[in-house]
C-alpha cells in the first residue's frame, strides 16, 4: 500500500488525460484523488470526442477527434465516470518508474476501466 501511495504522489503536478464516460476528453494537471477515486485536475481543458471514418476505401478504419474544446479550470471527475488515465510520457520523471501500458500516441496509459 505503501508503494502505491508513493507511486501516485508521483504523479501530483503531472500534466494526465482522463476519458470519461460520456466520451469526454479531460486534460489537467493532477491534483488531488480520494479514497472514492474522485479526480482533481487544475487548469483543465475539455474535449469533446468523436469518431471519424477516413476517406480512402482501402484504408476504411475510425480515428477519434477532438471536435470541441473549452478551457474549464478546476474540474472534479467523479471516480465512477473514469475511463481511462494517461499521462504524457516527456511529463514523467525519468527515475520515475511507471508500471503501465505504452499508448501509440505520447501518452501511457495508466489505468483503463475494466468495462
Amino acid at each position: 500500500m505503501a508503494e502505491e501511495r508513493k507511486w501516485l504522489e508521483g504523479l501530483l503536478g503531472c500534466r494526465i488525460q482522463i476519458q470519461v464516460s460520456d466520451g469526454r476528453l479531460l486534460e489537467g494537471i493532477f491534483s488531488c484523488v480520494d479514497r472514492g477515486c474522485n479526480v482533481i485536475l487544475r487548469n483543465t481543458t475539455e474535449w469533446k470526442l468523436s469518431r471519424a471514418q477516413d476517406s480512402n476505401e482501402e484504408n476504411a478504419t475510425s480515428r477519434t477527434t477532438r471536435e470541441f474544446r473549452r478551457n474549464i479550470g478546476i474540474s472534479m471527475v467523479p471516480g465512477d465516470h473514469l475511463v481511462r488515465i494517461s499521462v504524457n510520457k516527456a511529463g514523467v520523471l525519468p527515475e520515475f518508474e511507471v508500471s503501465g501500458n505504452l499508448s501509440s500516441s505520447d501518452h501511457l496509459v495508466l489505468w483503463k476501466s475494466p468495462v
